[in-house]
């Protein structure tokens, strides 16, 4: 995602979900995100949350680029291009940037990187712990997760959005 401080200074947004529960798991603030940044904060992500088998993403160029091509084929991870003008294809990260935006990027006017960044951290936290989703029985999210892992022993399918 892309959007500006008050002084007219770009910056980027890398969020980053899971695929089968819609957790939020983190993102990436810079004021550039090439694909060697983006790789790199996926290599933290894999740390934290463990190896997705595949990762569903866009057509940005941080995301078509060669460098991208290899790493996942380094870490055999089967990278899923949405089609171009389909971002039906990609709904649920859609709808999470649709809810970031109008609850952080537009409902503030930010003087530093800093600022976005705990209003972010902040967000992160009251949508993973708080916030109910439809599409999981109307259950927050750390609740969907106990709940299935009661249920199978072990935790959801791995697979990331971005």
């Amino acid at each position: 995602m892309s959007d500006s401080l008050m002084d007219g200074s770009k910056l980027r947004v890398h969020n980053v979900i899971d695929d089968y529960n819609r957790q939020y798991l983190g993102f990436d603030l810079s004021r550039l995100l090439p694909a060697p940044r983006v790789t790199r904060a996926l290599d933290d992500f894999i740390d934290t949350h463990g190896k997705p088998n595949r990762i569903r993403i866009d057509n940005g160029p941080e995301y078509t680029s060669h460098h991208m091509q290899l790493w996942a084929k380094e870490q055999e991870i089967e990278l899923q291009l949405i089609q171009p003008g389909k971002p039906t294809q990609n709904r649920p990260i859609g709808r999470f940037n649709h809810t970031y935006r109008t609850e952080v990027l537009d409902a503030y006017l930010f003087t530093s990187m800093q600022e976005i960044r705990a209003l972010t951290e902040a967000f992160q936290h009251k949508y993973n712990h708080f916030r109910t989703h439809g599409s999981l029985n109307d259950m927050v999210l750390v609740e969907f997760k106990e709940q299935r892992k009661a249920l199978t022993g072990r935790p959801p399918s791995k697979g990331l959005r971005q």
